[in-house]
C-alpha cells in the first residue's frame, strides 16, 4: 500500500493529486490569460493540457507502455541506463518543449521563472534522471532489493517535491499578478 514503485499505492494517489492541483492552477491561469488576450495564453493552455495528461499518466503508467515497442524496434543494444526505454521519447519531448517554451519562460517574472525552472529540474531529475539510474541498476541487479527501492524512493520524492514547488510557484504567481482569484461554480 505504501510502495512508491506501485501504481495503486498511497504515494501514487498523492502524486496524482499533486499533478491534478498543478493542472487546475495552469487552467485558472490559462483562462485569465485568454480573457486578457495575453501573448502567451496558448503556452499556459499547453501546460494545463500537459499536466492534465501527466495526472492520468501518473495513475496509469501510460508512458511505460513505450518501453517494449522501443526495445523491439531498437533491439537489445541499448545501454543499461536506457533499460526503461520510455525515457528516450519523453526526453526528446522535454527537450523539444524547452525550445518551444524558452520565450515564455524568459517572459515570466524573475522569481516565478527561477522557481519554475528549479521545480522542473527537481521533477525531471527524478522522472528521467533517477529513472535512468534505476534502469542501470535494475539491468545488473533486478528490481527486488533495497538499493533499487532507495533509487525509486528518491525518484518519487524528487517528482513530488518538484510538483509541490510548482504548485507553490503558481499560487504565488496568481497572487502577484492578480491579487486574488475567485472561482464560482454555478448550476
Amino acid at each position: 500500500m505504501y510502495d512508491v514503485d506501485r501504481e495503486s499505492s498511497v504515494p501514487t494517489i498523492f502524486s496524482v493529486q499533486l499533478l491534478f492541483i498543478a493542472s487546475l492552477l495552469f487552467m485558472v491561469i490559462s483562462t485569465l490569460k485568454h480573457l486578457s488576450l495575453d501573448k502567451f495564453r496558448w503556452h499556459w493552455t499547453g501546460l494545463a493540457a500537459g499536466f492534465t495528461f501527466m495526472t492520468f499518466d501518473e495513475g496509469s503508467s501510460i508512458h511505460e507502455l513505450l518501453t517494449m515497442p522501443i526495445k523491439n524496434h531498437v533491439g537489445e543494444g541499448l545501454p543499461a541506463f536506457l533499460t526503461f526505454a520510455w525515457v528516450i521519447p519523453i526526453g526528446i519531448l522535454v527537450i523539444s518543449l524547452a525550445f518551444v517554451y524558452v520565450k515564455f519562460i524568459l517572459a515570466l517574472p524573475k522569481e516565478s521563472r527561477r522557481m519554475i525552472i528549479f521545480s522542473a529540474i527537481l521533477y525531471l531529475g527524478g522522472a528521467l534522471g533517477m529513472e535512468m539510474m534505476g534502469g542501470s541498476y535494475a539491468h545488473s541487479h533486478t528490481i527486488h532489493n533495497l538499493p533499487y527501492n532507495i533509487i525509486v524512493t528518491i525518484e518519487e520524492m524528487l517528482e513530488m517535491g518538484g510538483t509541490i514547488l510548482l504548485i507553490l510557484t503558481l499560487a504565488n504567481y496568481l497572487k502577484d499578478c492578480y491579487g486574488s482569484v475567485e472561482i464560482q461554480i454555478q448550476p
